[in-house]
């Protein structure tokens, strides 16, 4: 999952459990779980939508 909104707002994570209106997320950056309103909370549904760092550096040296 991704994190929407917020201060984690941009990390990347796994759900480690689930509640009715909340989250808690192991953002791979971090290795703690946090709390995270389920709301900003967004799928990824394969690794193709998330951007690679070199594909990112590529992109700035065409431009």
């Amino acid at each position: 999952v991704r994190i929407s909104h917020g201060s984690y707002k941009g990390y990347i994570g796994n759900v480690k459990d689930s509640a009715l209106s909340t989250r808690k997320v192991e953002p791979h950056a971090k290795r703690q779980r946090i709390t995270v309103n389920r709301n900003r909370v967004v799928s990824i549904k394969n690794d193709s939508q998330t951007p690679r760092c070199g594909y990112m550096i590529r992109i700035d040296l065409i431009r």
